[in-house]
């Protein structure tokens, strides 16, 4: 006897689908019982993403695709981005076992699977309103991270043409279509800090593989089961390539991740991504050196990700090159003078969200020289959307409701480490330009420039 209960096919039942031999069904009208084998056999057959063979979760812009695929294409489209095929065979393999697709040849896979550029429709934000409309500029893909590519592909990295007079800069202006910039969505700030978290976790790995390819080691590594404990003591020469190439990274990863950050204009741009990077060497400098070592080890501090200074040993890190005494000196009593700051961030155990908020903060703060009244609401929105996600973190997934407490002694933390992002964190050549460039009216380094005056750009991107 039939079960009472009705059965009914999915929607998706609008295309062919190859039925089981023996599955009896010689008209889908026979009985509800032959509907319930249909309506199961199509259960079990999961839809895949046409772009990338991930897990899909609908039809996007008319095709099944992932979640990830349709937000990119419909970043790509909403703002008129252009991308590069990095081999430049346009041709390159969409995958999810690839930990960084090529963004031209998976928009052109989206194209060519039949996505809809007429179906996207812009974002349509509550805080709209509250902003005047102004044009951005697109950032480019980094390419490479050879200095005359860097300089000129990336221009998140290039700074602004100078007001008047311009000079024979090693930095050239480059103009890029602009387009009305895309809000983000505040419906769920959580899914902001979320977002920042995984694609920091993205970051973090392209650095990995980026810095194994750099340092010559065995490729096979990047599989390597326990990367935290794959870390050993620097040089500068090594660092000096692993930062270049981090510069570019990190351009991508701000892009990519922070809508608001990709519609400023390419100056504006320009002036906040300088004020964040060398802040976030210091305060990833704190982070990976909390995580990386116990709390009695007093000389050991992580540069990158896979390696540390010993100020033990600042005359090994310079090898072959030879260095004054004085200057290990002053390098050492900077770094012991503030590892209170480091114990700190110890002693409250900052979470992975935590440390993702204080990144965008870092990003959207306050007081940045040079900056527009409209860049500046445009940052206020940003930091009350990152605050109200910490407050929908502590509330609804720590179940902390009287949060004041740890969100004062993580702004005294972050707070801290911004008021010495060089003296403090050494963050490879980078941080120690800065730190000796201040110095130089009271001691002689020119020794020292000499090593600096290899890597002009990192030398001029400081130094400014």
């Amino acid at each position: 006897m039939h079960s009472s209960r009705k059965w009914k096919l999915p929607s998706s039942l609008g295309y062919a689908v190859p039925l089981p031999r023996n599955c009896g069904l010689n008209n889908l009208s026979d009985s509800l019982d032959d509907l319930k084998l249909v309506d199961l056999y199509l259960m079990s057959k999961e839809v895949r993403c046409r772009i990338c063979n991930e897990r899909s979760d609908g039809s996007h812009f008319g095709v099944d695709s992932c979640r990830a695929c349709a937000a990119f294409f419909r970043r790509t489209v909403n703002l008129k981005r252009v991308y590069v095929c990095r081999l430049g065979t346009n041709n390159c393999n969409i995958s999810t076992s690839i930990r960084c697709m090529c963004r031209s040849c998976r928009f052109k896979k989206c194209l060519e699977c039949g996505m809809l550029v007429e179906s996207v429709q812009p974002k349509r934000d509550p805080l709209k309103n509250s902003f005047e409309k102004s044009g951005g500029r697109t950032a480019s893909h980094f390419l490479s991270v050879s200095p005359s590519e860097n300089e000129t592909k990336n221009p998140v990295m290039r700074p602004p043409p100078p007001p008047a007079n311009p000079s024979t800069s090693a930095f050239a202006p480059v103009a890029f279509p602009s387009h009305q910039p895309s809000l983000p969505n505040v419906s769920a700030p959580q899914s902001l800090l979320k977002r920042v978290e995984e694609a920091y976790r993205r970051l973090n790995e392209s650095r990995r593989t980026a810095e194994i390819t750099l340092s010559m080691e065995p490729l096979h590594n990047v599989f390597s089961k326990n990367p935290v404990s794959d870390v050993k003591m620097g040089n500068f020469d090594h660092v000096t390539k692993v930062h270049r190439a981090d510069i570019s990274l990190i351009a991508d990863f701000l892009d990519n991740t922070f809508e608001t950050f990709a519609a400023f204009p390419q100056q504006q741009k320009w002036i906040v991504f300088h004020n964040f990077v060398c802040h976030l060497w210091g305060l990833e400098g704190c982070f990976r050196t909390v995580r990386q070592f116990p709390s009695q080890e007093k000389t050991r501090v992580m540069l990158t990700i896979g390696s540390y200074i010993d100020l033990e040993k600042v005359d090994a890190f310079f090898e072959p090159q030879k260095i004054d005494a004085s200057v290990a000196k002053v390098m050492k009593e900077n770094f012991y003078g503030h590892l209170a700051n480091m114990e700190a961030m110890r002693n409250i155990s900052i979470t992975d969200t935590e440390f993702a908020a204080m990144i965008a903060l870092t990003l959207f703060s306050e007081g940045i020289e040079g900056i527009t009244l409209e860049t500046m609401q445009k940052i206020r929105t940003m930091r009350e959307l990152i605050f109200h996600g910490l407050h929908y973190y502590y509330i609804e997934e720590l179940g902390v409701p009287n949060y004041a407490s740890r969100l004062g002694e993580c702004m005294v933390v972050l707070n801290l480490v911004q008021k010495q992002p060089f003296a403090l964190f050494a963050h490879g050549n980078a941080c120690l330009q800065k730190m000796f460039l201040d110095m130089a009216e009271s001691m002689e380094l020119a020794r020292l420039y000499d090593l600096f005056d290899q890597d002009s750009f990192m030398y001029h991107f400081i130094k400014s």
